[in-house]
């Protein structure tokens, strides 16, 4: 093996693995929900114009899925690898103290799903056991500049 980016002779291998995420599809998935949820309707690709990308149609935060007549299901969302197509980077690796995209989606999903008219129970049990992070901004109880 060689590259023209690293000095030095050719190295012998007797593997080499591929190391990288495949481009996210719907149209050829093999995911059986996702397959499922598109042939019935439920879910879309977002599309750019008329151009379709393959990638999972959401809203913006906190991601919830578009069915095929545009409509945002009120209680189903979808964020990372998916959604790729909507908003990039989604699979970059977790990183303390940097707001991780990854963290704050996911963070703005589970607000979401507490914060429904009706589950003030469930929100006030995950209010007790919740430690905000001070530095991820949409973690904190407060904003982070009154720290």
């Amino acid at each position: 093996m060689r590259s023209a980016h690293v000095p030095g002779p050719p190295v012998r291998v007797s593997g080499l693995i591929e190391a990288r995420l495949h481009e996210t599809d719907l149209r050829d998935t093999e995911d059986p929900l996702l397959r499922r949820l598109t042939e019935d309707g439920q879910c879309r690709q977002y599309r750019i114009g008329d151009f379709r990308t393959g990638g999972l149609a959401v809203t913006r935060r906190p991601y919830r899925l578009v069915d095929a007549a545009g409509k945002p299901h009120p209680r189903r969302y979808a964020f990372g690898v998916p959604t790729e197509a909507v908003h990039w980077v989604t699979a970059a690796g977790i990183r303390p103290e940097v707001n991780s995209v990854i963290l704050t989606d996911a963070d703005a999903i589970a607000r979401a799903c507490l914060n429904r008219p009706g589950d003030a129970a469930r929100h006030s049990l995950y209010l007790s056991r919740y430690k905000p992070l001070a530095w991820l901004p949409t973690s904190a109880d407060e904003p982070v500049s009154a720290r």
